[in-house]
């Protein structure tokens, strides 16, 4: 079994905290199949705190192929998602994510529409 079917196996896992564990440790992998492995986890239908996690990392990684994906989650039902994918797009400064960021000043949760202005804010700077 391969490296990313191992973890990718311990992300699937029944239990939460290991699937966090699994998640905690892609964090500073270089390899190329993180990303993909990280993008699953963004989209784990059981926890919330997988899926915010997964931002968090995804915004780390600063990977442009993470964008569709992190824009999707901008959509998610859980706040901290949403803002965690806002603060993602905006590290990884790429302008697909300006206008669905801009609809995100919308958003019902006050702590959503500042990550998105502050995401925003910083794809601005980007251009200059």
């Amino acid at each position: 079994m391969s490296e990313k079917d191992r973890r990718r196996r311990e992300l699937r896992h029944i239990d939460p905290e290991v699937r966090w564990i699994a998640l905690s440790m892609l964090e500073g992998e270089p390899a190329p199949w993180v990303t993909d492995l990280l993008v699953e986890a963004l989209e784990d239908g059981e926890f919330e705190s997988i899926r915010w996690q997964a931002a968090v990392l995804l915004g780390r990684r600063n990977d442009p192929a993470a964008v569709p994906h992190l824009i999707r989650s901008l959509g998610d039902a859980n706040y901290h998602v949403r803002e965690e994918a806002a603060e993602a797009l905006g590290k990884i400064g790429d302008a697909r994510a300006g206008e669905p960021l801009a609809a995100l000043l919308r958003d019902p949760v006050r702590s959503v529409r500042l990550r998105a202005a502050s995401a925003l804010e910083r794809l601005e700077r980007g251009r200059r």
